[in-house]
């Protein structure tokens, strides 16, 4: 599998604890301040499946704690998450029906541990999508609580240490009954203004389930020679239920000496799979 080093690191922070969460698209990610690679980074429950697996593998030289929960996340127009504090009408969560085990680790080093999912689903179940995320917080060592800060106040300095949490959250969705979901791309806008062009677009959402794929722009020159340009892509885009609609920016890379004139921009956005090759969910073109 291919291995993943995510630079988008989102923060956030609560006072005096500063942590970091990720969200993991590929299929398998290592995180490397935290050394440790997690893999699958989607599971998902529908038809007979009952079980499943989470491997965890330390690849420093010294063993790693992580302390294992549930957490809830609502996905925004702009692609943006955030905690969920109070579900609002459409929003599903899995974690109610999902026992796991261990609910701690410590991982020795080159050590895989395996955290296993057992699904119960209740009797009076409706049919849809649930979703929550199974989240891997690290419990820093001594050696790691070294950020500080000093304050002052009124002539008067304070020392607060803070401890930097590293952590990985993973969709756990639970399909039930008939789950299908189509996808379609609109508004395609292009700001080929100065700087680097930026392809705009929205990815739209109907149906009871979640997408999860890859876009990819290519232009398409007007005289019909030579193959296709790749100029921008995004691998592991999701639109989930409730949210019927991402709105989307992509930058657009260009060799040198080209520009995006007498031709057609094409967007194609295909369904992620391990391996490749995945069907072709939407697409759409805008002529320049």
């Amino acid at each position: 599998m291919d291995r993943v080093f995510f630079r988008d690191i989102r923060p956030y922070s609560f006072w005096p604890v500063m942590a970091v969460m990720l969200f993991m698209l590929a299929p398998q990610v290592s995180l490397a301040a935290a050394d440790v690679t997690v893999s699958p980074t989607r599971i998902i429950f529908e038809g007979n499946t009952r079980k499943a697996q989470v491997s965890l593998i330390n690849n420093s030289a010294t063993p790693k704690t992580y302390r294992i929960s549930w957490s809830r996340k609502r996905l925004s127009e702009s692609g943006q998450y955030e905690e969920v504090e109070q579900a609002r009408p459409g929003e599903r969560y899995s974690d109610t029906m999902i026992r796991f085990s261990p609910r701690q680790v410590v991982l020795p080093p080159g050590k895989p541990q395996a955290v296993r999912l057992l699904l119960r689903k209740p009797a009076d179940l409706q049919v849809g999508e649930y979703r929550s995320y199974l989240k891997f917080s690290a419990i820093p060592s001594g050696e790691e609580r070294s950020i500080e800060k000093v304050l002052k106040r009124d002539g008067q300095s304070v020392s607060i240490q803070l401890t930097p949490i590293m952590a990985i959250s993973i969709p756990v969705i639970v399909r039930h009954g008939e789950v299908d979901a189509a996808a379609s791309i609109s508004n395609l806008t292009l700001n080929n203004g100065e700087g680097q062009p930026k392809l705009a677009l929205n990815l739209e959402r109907s149906g009871n389930g979640s997408l999860y794929g890859d876009i990819e722009v290519r232009f398409v020159p007007a005289s019909g020679t030579g193959e296709p340009l790749v100029i921008g892509q995004h691998i592991g885009v999701s639109v989930f239920p409730p949210l019927d609609r991402l709105r989307y920016r992509i930058p657009l890379q260009l060799p040198a000496g080209r520009h995006l004139s007498a031709g057609t921009i094409e967007v194609i956005y295909r369904e992620r799979v391990n391996g490749g090759g995945g069907k072709i969910l939407a697409r759409a073109s805008l002529s320049v």
